[in-house]
């Protein structure tokens, strides 16, 4: 999609941008500390990813789009390479609502492998289904 750029710098703003489409997240406050890139077509935001829980070799990573047209290799590959090539994380983490079939199609078609189920894990009252990605399996750094 021409004219997409990434959004550095702006944490709070895409974070709240963010927020407003996970419907079990408040606001970014809830996140804790965090960062945030935002992906915009123009000025208008369309995407935006959210790092947060951060363990020095894993983060979590949360993602909100309102069209899939901001998804390509460019911008995956900023996405990723924070987490990865600026942070030196060794893996990334990303949860999502066990009946959410169309994130956890998204999620999986990005290269993240099941790795379990959080009983009533998401909000206290959805089961969650965690997801990761190691380094070296991240095909939009290393592909």
């Amino acid at each position: 999609m021409e004219g997409l750029r990434l959004v550095f710098n702006d944490d709070f703003a895409v974070g709240e941008w963010v927020a407003r489409r996970i419907p079990y997240i408040g606001s970014a406050k809830d996140w804790g500390a965090f960062r945030a890139i935002g992906i915009a077509k123009g000025d208008k935001p369309i995407a935006g990813a959210v790092y947060n829980n951060s363990r020095g070799f894993d983060m979590e990573i949360n993602f909100a789009a309102d069209s899939p047209r901001w998804c390509t290799r460019g911008m995956l590959r900023g996405i990723f390479s924070y987490p990865f090539v600026q942070c030196g994380c060794t893996r990334v983490s990303v949860a999502t609502a066990k009946r959410n079939a169309r994130a956890r199609r998204f999620i999986e078609g990005l290269g993240f492998k099941q790795e379990g189920c959080i009983r009533r894990g998401l909000d206290g009252k959805q089961d969650a289904i965690l997801y990761g990605m190691q380094h070296e399996q991240c095909r939009w750094l290393n592909g």
